[in-house]
């Protein structure tokens, strides 16, 4: 009798001992659980991140190379417009000569050589208004009046921007 009660006690202490091991299997397996879902977590936030970083550095590429071929393309149209103020004679004065000297000091005033812009501008009034071409004086004396107020001489600038309106 003793070992028949020796044997359900060790049967009980037994069954005891299986339900804790059960239990600590699920709470192991429930925090394994927890951190692989937090381990999937960190890696998305992490690839996310990763993603934007080089969303970011592609955009920020691509902006520079816009204004690279932005700038580029400025440079090729100032050029060509040079060599048109080269090919139309400068005596007599004309509409055509007033016409590419105020288009390229419109190209250099957009491209930002404001001080080279000046002089081609007030070369293309003067011959504007020599043979009457009305419109071209109004087109190269806006593009002179930015040209002062980006160098600084703002009032001096606002006076032909006004008259190249008024004419325009």
């Amino acid at each position: 009798e003793q070992l028949l009660a020796d044997a359900g006690r060790n049967r009980q202490e037994s069954a005891v001992m299986l339900e804790e091991q059960r239990k600590l299997v699920a709470q192991a397996r429930s925090e394994a659980q927890g951190l692989i879902a937090e381990s999937k977590s960190v890696a998305e936030q992490e690839r996310q991140q990763a993603m934007e970083r080089t969303r970011h550095e592609q955009e920020e590429l691509l902006a520079r190379a816009r204004r690279e071929i932005g700038a580029e393309r400025e440079k090729a149209i100032a050029e060509l417009r040079r060599e048109a103020v080269d090919l139309v004679p400068a005596d007599p004065p004309t509409v055509a000569r007033a016409f590419v000297l105020a288009r390229l000091g419109r190209q250099l005033t957009i491209g930002d050589h404001h001080e080279e812009s000046v002089g081609v501008c007030e070369q293309a009034i003067w011959i504007a208004r020599v043979v009457g071409a009305r419109d071209l004086e109004g087109h190269a004396s806006t593009s002179l009046g930015a040209d002062l107020a980006a160098l600084g001489a703002v009032a001096g600038g606002i006076s032909p921007i006004h008259r190249g309106r008024a004419i325009g």
